[in-house]
C-alpha cells in the first residue's frame, strides 16, 4: 500500500483519488422507522466477503470535498497555533470522517451517512435530537 505521506511538504495537506479496487455506492436510501430517507456513501472492498463496518452520521455533508474545508481553515488554525501537521486523505472523506482509502483496503467497509435535514437526507436537521440518535442505531 502506497504510503500516503510521500511528497507532502511538513505542514501541508494533500487529496488523492480512491484506489482503483473500492466499489463506490453512492446515495445508497436508508428508509427509517417513520418513512424519512436518509442517503449514505458506501464504499467496500471488491470481493465477496462479509466484512466489518466503520460507520459515521455526518451532519456536514457526506459529499463535500475535504480540501474545501482544510483551506478554508488553515490560515486560521495556524494563527492559533492548531497546525495538523502533514496528512493525505481521500477524496472522498468529508469532514470528521473515516477515510475510505485508509479503511477499505484493510478489509473494512466504510459508510458515511447525511443525518437528516443535511446533505442529501430528508428531514429537519437537529444533530443530537432524539430521532437522529435513534436512526443510528437503527
Amino acid at each position: 500500500m502506497k504510503n500516503y505521506q510521500e511528497g507532502v511538504e511538513e505542514g501541508r495537506f494533500a487529496v488523492v483519488s480512491l484506489p482503483e479496487n473500492i466499489i463506490v455506492e453512492k446515495d445508497v436510501a436508508i428508509k427509517m422507522r417513520d418513512g424519512t430517507v436518509l442517503r449514505a456513501n458506501v464504499f467496500r472492498p471488491d470481493t465477496a466477503q462479509h466484512a466489518p463496518v466503520v460507520m459515521t452520521f455526518t451532519m456536514y455533508d457526506k459529499d463535500a470535498h475535504p480540501a474545501e474545508l482544510l483551506a478554508d481553515f488553515a490560515e486560521l488554525r495556524e494563527s492559533l497555533g492548531l497546525g495538523l501537521g502533514s496528512f493525505t486523505v481521500s477524496e472522498c472523506t468529508p469532514f470528521e470522517a473515516p477515510d475510505p482509502a485508509y479503511w477499505v483496503p484493510h478489509g473494512y467497509v466504510v459508510i458515511h451517512v447525511d443525518i437528516r435535514g443535511t446533505g442529501r437526507s430528508e428531514g429537519t436537521a437537529d444533530p443530537f435530537g432524539e430521532d437522529t440518535v435513534a436512526d443510528y442505531g437503527e
